[in-house]
């Protein structure tokens, strides 16, 4: 057994003597060093290790991509008009009446 898992273990062990889960083992030896490195170079847009923590979860998470922030369309819904909810059979006849006069729309 590596030696430096020893001195890792012994750092993330509570004061129960249990193993800390692993997000705060994370967040404590990875995040807040970044944290304070970005700081001392005047990157002052992220002052927290949990913020930093859950940044990279969400990141990692999408592929690499933050999700936008629209939850409209970081969740791939349509706006819809109020009148489409009420009258859902006006899409329809919309549709009809603009292809039929494509002509009359067209620039």
């Amino acid at each position: 057994e590596d030696l430096r898992d020893k001195e890792r273990d012994e750092k993330n062990k509570r004061i129960d003597g249990k193993r800390a889960p692993q997000f705060y083992r994370w967040r404590d030896h990875c995040c807040q060093p970044a944290v304070e490195r970005l700081n001392q170079v005047n990157i002052k847009d992220i002052t927290n290790a949990e913020v930093l923590r859950r940044l990279n979860f969400t990141f990692s998470k999408n592929g690499g991509k933050f999700p936008h922030p629209n939850p409209n369309i970081a969740n791939e819904r349509k706006n819809v008009p109020k009148l489409f909810e009420f009258f859902p059979e006006a899409v329809t006849y919309i549709k009809k009446y603009v292809t039929e006069k494509l002509a009359t729309f067209t620039c």
